[in-house]
Parts: structure tokens; C-alpha cells; sequence
């Protein structure tokens, strides 16, 4: 599963995995992002409703959810001098899963 909440400024994404492994959670702040891309991210539906969203996911949907927090983790512990940039990238595909995941979810 996973959780969305938007507050203000703030975005809170969490996963709960339904399988083995851990829950993760990102909280990011718009001065993360670039202007432009912290509006688009707000008028996504998901992010855009002031109750939040949760997701339920497919076993796949799940894998690769946590695969993404993982790499998310994984970077956020890193050194690279790019790192931010890089999580931003992770952030991005996991907008994308999520799209994907509500555009099924919706009636048709």
C-alpha cells in the first residue's frame, strides 16, 4: 500500500509493503524541488486532494515500490555529489508508478 499526504509545503509519501520487508516513508519539503516541477507535482491527483490518497498494489506494483524506496535510502546515505538530483529521478519514477496505479483504479 501505499499512503499520500500533501500539508502545505510538504509531501509524505509512505509505503507499506503487503509481503516481507520494511515500511518506508520520504517527507519532502517544496525547497527539494525546482519551482516548476514542485507545482506540477501539486496538481496531480493524488497529491492534490487535502485527505491524501492510499493506494492498495499489486504484488508487482508493491516490488517495485519498495525497490525505489530502497534506492531512495540507499542514496540518501551516499556521498555523491549529485545525490539530491538523483532522488529527485527516484521520486519521479515513483510519480510515475503511482499514475499508473490510480489511472487503474479509476472507473472507466
Amino acid at each position: 500500500m501505499i499512503q499520500i499526504t500533501s500539508i502545505e509545503n510538504l509531501l509524505v509519501i509512505c509505503h507499506l509493503p503487503a509481503y516481507k520487508g520494511k515500511g518506508a516513508a520520504c517527507y519532502l519539503h517544496s525547497r527539494f524541488f525546482p519551482p516548476g516541477l514542485w507545482q506540477r507535482l501539486r496538481a496531480l491527483p493524488f497529491f492534490s486532494t487535502a485527505d491524501g490518497a492510499s493506494y492498495m498494489l499489486n504484488s508487482k506494483e508493491d516490488r517495485e515500490a519498495g525497490l525505489i524506496f530502497g534506492k531512495m535510502q540507499q542514496e540518501a546515505a551516499s556521498d555523491y555529489l549529485f545525490t539530491a538530483d538523483l532522488q529527485r529521478t527516484y521520486l519521479i519514477e515513483l510519480v510515475h508508478l503511482l499514475l499508473k496505479v490510480h489511472q487503474k483504479q479509476q472507473p472507466a
